[in-house]
């Protein structure tokens, strides 16, 4: 066996305290876990060097999922139980590998908060679960529409059923299609909504 040394720690994430990257024997891929420090932005820290397929940055505090560099190696980010509210419209661009999302736990309120995702083209799993929009319940046709590569939704997998009532409803030609997907995306769901009194 090879032994295999550890990089030294990037000081590029002093405010996040993040550990030495760690190679794990059983997917051999690096990844970087954040110790909760409460961070409100990433944006207000710099983030990581592209050496990394993971990036953890659960159990913070963080309230908007933005300001990353281009990180073309990432393919998962784990982002749960923080404060978000907001996805930053240059997420998809910054990880153009993203496979992986995890967001369960979170603030993100209306299902237009996740429009961005349709910008990754390889996102095949989504963990939406914990937040408000989760509740709606057009969700799952909604990012089966939206998501065109999307396989797993908050562990159960996207089956053609709800990709089909994602593109009836949503994916009509013109304006049509455009306004139904915006007034689904734009509506907060309320816990009881839709309950028989």
């Amino acid at each position: 066996a090879i032994a295999r040394t550890p990089a030294p720690a990037p000081s590029a994430l002093p405010a996040l305290n993040l550990p030495s990257p760690s190679i794990h024997p059983s997917s051999l891929t690096r990844s970087v876990a954040p110790r909760p420090t409460h961070p409100p932005s990433l944006s207000q820290n710099t983030p990581p060097q592209n050496q990394f397929d993971t990036l953890d940055l659960s159990d913070n505090a963080i309230a908007r999922l933005d300001g990353f560099p281009r990180l073309p190696r990432a393919r998962t980010l784990l982002a749960h139980g923080n404060r978000i509210s907001a996805l930053g419209s240059g997420l998809p661009s910054a990880l153009p590998s993203l496979t992986t999302l995890g967001l369960g736990g979170n603030r993100l309120a209306r299902l237009a908060d996740l429009d961005v995702l349709g910008g990754c083209p390889r996102l095949t799993h989504l963990v939406i679960s914990g937040n408000p929009a989760a509740r709606h319940p057009q969700a799952r046709p909604y990012l089966a529409w939206r998501c065109r590569a999307l396989r797993s939704l908050d562990g159960a997998r996207v089956t053609p059923a709800e990709r089909a009532a994602g593109d009836a409803e949503f994916g009509g030609e013109g304006e049509g299609g455009a306004a139904k997907a915006a007034a689904a995306g734009a509506k907060t769901f309320e816990p009881g909504e839709g309950r028989p009194e």
